[in-house]
C-alpha cells in the first residue's frame, strides 16, 4: 500500500477535514513503530535506517510503499481512522478503530516474528529496544 492509497481509502470510509500533511505524519508514526519494534529487532534489520516520510512532499505519495505488506496494510487505515476520531472527540468510534488497529498490528507482528529470525544483537532494556 502506498501513502496515496492509504489516504484515498481513509477518505472513502471516513471523510474528514484533516490535512494530508497530518495524515502522512500519522502514517510516519505507524511505520516508525514498525521499524523500531519489528524491523530493527530482527535479522537484517539492525543495519537499516528509516528516515520517515516528508509530510510536505506530495510527489512521493504515489510511489512510497508503506512497511506493512498486504494483507496487513489495513492497519494504516484503522490507525488513521482512530486518530481522526480522536481529533473529532468521537471516543466510542476511536475505541473501535483503535481496537481494530491493535488487532491488525498484532497480527502483522505475529507474522513478522514467524517469518524473520530475531537479530542476535537486539538490545532490550526496561523501556524497550535501544
Amino acid at each position: 500500500m502506498t501513502i496515496r492509497q492509504a489516504l484515498t481509502q481513509v477518505e472513502q470510509v471516513k471523510p474528514n477535514a484533516v490535512p494530508d500533511e497530518v495524515l502522512v505524519q500519522w502514517l510516519n508514526e505507524v511505520d516508525q513503530t514498525i521499524f523500531k519494534e519489528l524491523v530493527k529487532t530482527h535479522e537484517y534489520g539492525t543495519e537499516l535506517v528509516f528516515g520517515g516520510y516528508d509530510r510536505t512532499d506530495e510527489s512521493g505519495a504515489d510511489s512510497v510503499v508503506l512497511l506493512a505488506p498486504e494483507p496487513y496494510s489495513q492497519l494504516y487505515v484503522y490507525y488513521l481512522c482512530a486518530q481522526i476520531d480522536m481529533q473529532n472527540q468521537e471516543f466510542d468510534l476511536y475505541q473501535n478503530n483503535a481496537a481494530l488497529y491493535n488487532k491488525a498490528y498484532s497480527d502483522y507482528a505475529s507474522y513478522y516474528n514467524r517469518k524473520i529470525m530475531p537479530a542476535s544483537e537486539a538490545k532490550f532494556n526496561a523501556w524497550g529496544v535501544r
